[in-house]
């Protein structure tokens, strides 16, 4: 239970389920999703890294602020705060399955 909460946590549940859909997307069709993915990544990283350094700003909040206004600034703060105050639960979750099977 423990370490299921602590990589589930960690890792996402993206990651987790990455086998079951490899099996259903066949070889070819998961490196080719995979691949995909991995281009996306790199391409949305290499956007916000010129936009910041364009902007002068290092925070996704004072860059959404920028380009989008405070209503998006307000939402993306949220976004963050959620995804922290969830990180979190599960880190204690997973700490008190873990002192528990301890005693």
């Amino acid at each position: 239970g423990a370490v299921v909460n602590l990589c589930s946590a960690t890792l996402g549940a993206g990651v987790l389920s990455l086998p079951h859909a490899c099996k259903e997307a066949g070889v070819v069709g998961a490196v080719l999703l995979l691949g995909g993915a991995a281009l996306a990544t790199v391409a949305s990283i290499r956007l916000l890294v010129r936009a910041c350094t364009y902007y002068q700003l290092y925070t996704y909040e004072s860059l959404c602020d920028v380009l989008y206004g405070p209503r998006l600034r307000t939402a993306c703060e949220l976004a963050i705060l959620v995804f922290c105050q969830g990180c979190a639960v599960a880190y204690i979750i997973a700490m008190a399955d873990i002192l528990q099977q301890a005693q």
